[in-house]
């Protein structure tokens, strides 16, 4: 039996048919402005190999990073991307600068990870595993993680500012496109 005099909830937005498009554009737009991000920041922070080309492995750690031919590739891929959604030259400096001051900002990070990985090696090499030690540097990478993710996210929101919403969801468009999605 029910009772007559209670009332309905209100549904929420996510369950409306008009807001269940809004969410699902929104979180398009959040995936999207992720991947461009992410394509960006990889490509700053990738190993940038002297033939030119990016090696995401960690076994050519015999060619030093070159910021200056990962600043050029972050150039050429604002250029591949922003000239496909009609981005002026003002709009493609604006993130091609946004990028590479991500990247000048997570290289740190980067080598902070590499000298963690040694670590690690270093204390499950040893004869006696130290569990407390080991523990501490999960720690460690995890606050880098945190570290990592938050300039990445800000990264994302300053080229996010930058475009229009119009062109924001055709780079969304081009990202699924290249994820098969």
């Amino acid at each position: 039996m029910t009772d007559t005099n209670s009332t309905d909830p209100k549904p929420s937005p996510s369950t409306t048919p008009k807001g269940r498009g809004r969410v699902r554009r929104r979180f398009a737009l959040d995936g999207a402005l992720a991947a461009l991000a992410g394509v960006f920041a990889w490509q700053g922070v990738s190993y940038a190999r002297e033939d030119g080309m990016f090696c995401h492995h960690h076994n050519h750690g015999d060619r030093a990073f070159d910021p200056e031919r990962a600043a050029k590739r972050i150039d050429e891929g604002v250029e591949r991307m922003l000239s496909k959604v009609d981005a002026t030259a003002e709009q493609k400096a604006k993130v091609a600068d946004i990028a590479k001051s991500a990247m000048r900002d997570l290289l740190p990070l980067r080598q902070q990870h590499r000298a963690a990985r040694e670590k690690a090696l270093d204390l499950l090499t040893k004869p006696t595993i130290d569990r407390a030690a080991l523990e501490d540097l999960r720690g460690q990478e995890v606050t880098l993680g945190e570290t990592l993710s938050r300039r990445v996210t800000q990264a994302l929101g300053d080229i996010a500012e930058v475009l229009t919403p119009e062109q924001r969801v055709r780079v969304g468009d081009r990202i699924r496109g290249f994820l098969g999605s």
